[in-house]
């Protein structure tokens, strides 16, 4: 029971994250004023990064178990019915296009 709970959340949020960053790419393509398009070329990368991270969380659903020394990746999503490396694939592009979307921020307090 509990895990399903987890499942569903994960849904949730993962659909959440993908509706809304669709929606905002979307807005920032076509309803920014033309004196601010620099700033909406960082935003449109970082939603776009945001976006295929989402999409790569959503198809891995990862699990990370620490444990002393070590740590166990589980795997919950779609892609269990491929291959376990798959999943770690996907796990793989989710931290990569998350750690992209986070410096693309962290260069907009410089930028502006």
């Amino acid at each position: 029971q509990p895990m399903s709970l987890v499942l569903t959340a994960h849904y949730i949020v993962a659909v959440g994250s993908i509706v809304f960053n669709i929606v905002l790419l979307r807005l920032s393509l076509t309803k920014t004023p033309r004196h601010y398009r620099h700033c909406a070329i960082l935003v449109c990368e970082e939603c776009t990064f945001e976006l295929l991270s989402s999409i790569a969380n959503l198809v891995s659903m990862q699990r990370l178990i620490p444990i002393p020394s070590t740590s166990i990746f589980g795997s919950m999503g779609v892609c269990t019915a491929v291959s376990p490396y798959f999943c770690y694939y996907f796990h793989v592009l989710t931290v990569g296009f998350f750690c992209s979307a986070l410096f693309i921020s962290l260069f907009q307090f410089v930028y502006r």
